[in-house]
């Protein structure tokens, strides 16, 4: 082989694994949490609230449900003292970030 085909080989190879990388990210289902900040310790807790397949919606469904949940919040007593929050991450992300093993 020379340099010209192992070159185009290896654009070939690259190009192909980004196409699988972004057509799986699309895929991904999305997650809504909630997050309070507890008022007797100033810590937040995370919880999950549901979780949204490309076939129910997606990212578009679960920022929908979040965003009306959070207009809510806004007016609901309870919760805005407990400072709560909902938002949407890829089911990929952990907000309580990385788990002991």
């Amino acid at each position: 082989m020379n340099r010209h085909t192992v070159t185009l080989t290896v654009l070939a190879a690259l190009l192909a694994l980004l196409t699988l990388a972004s057509s799986a990210s699309a895929e991904c289902a999305w997650v809504l949490w909630s997050s309070a900040v507890l008022p007797a310790t100033g810590e937040t807790a995370w919880g999950v609230i549901s979780a949204y397949s490309l076939a129910s919606g997606g990212e578009d469904a679960c920022v929908r449900v979040a965003s009306k949940w959070n207009k809510e919040a806004q007016t609901d007593e309870r919760k805005k003292r407990l400072s709560v929050d909902y938002t949407c991450l890829p089911d990929t992300v952990d907000p309580r970030g990385p788990r002991p093993k």
